[in-house]
């Protein structure tokens, strides 16, 4: 059996008024293949497999309110958050807090109200967990 890793930095940089110099790095993984790191195999299946059924539900429940591209990043954010392994084994109401202090302090100005239900039904629908809007 033989396996790969593939790793890949990408600087990003955002503008915030501060006092003091600040710099943040954060390691993002994006996975393909079968490989797990949380212990759970995604099977292969990355964001391009996930994001049709992602499209659906947003259709379903907001096509008429928003565009889709207002919309994939709060369920790309549920995405990823879920398949970065940190949070395996814990439920949407252990992590929903952590998710809303980064998601704010990356997003500043982006309301948590209306980027929670997507974010929790990405990760309601990886965890196969039913979905429950919050708000």
């Amino acid at each position: 059996m033989r396996e790969e890793v593939g790793v890949q930095k990408r600087v990003e940089q955002d503008t915030v008024p501060v006092n003091e110099t600040v710099r943040r790095e954060e390691a993002v993984i994006n996975r393909t293949g079968d490989a797990s790191t949380s212990g759970q195999s995604m099977a292969g299946r990355g964001w391009d497999s996930y994001m049709p059924q992602f499209r659906q539900d947003w259709q379903t429940r907001y096509g008429t309110g928003g565009r889709w591209e207002e919309y994939e990043p709060y369920y790309r954010y549920g995405f990823d958050q879920y398949n970065s392994g940190r949070w395996s084994g814990r439920s949407w109401n252990e992590v929903e807090p952590e998710f809303r202090r980064d998601w704010e302090g990356r997003n500043p100005g982006k309301s948590w109200d209306v980027a929670s239900n997507p974010i929790k039904h990405a990760w309601d629908h990886l965890a196969a967990t039913p979905h429950t809007h919050t708000r």
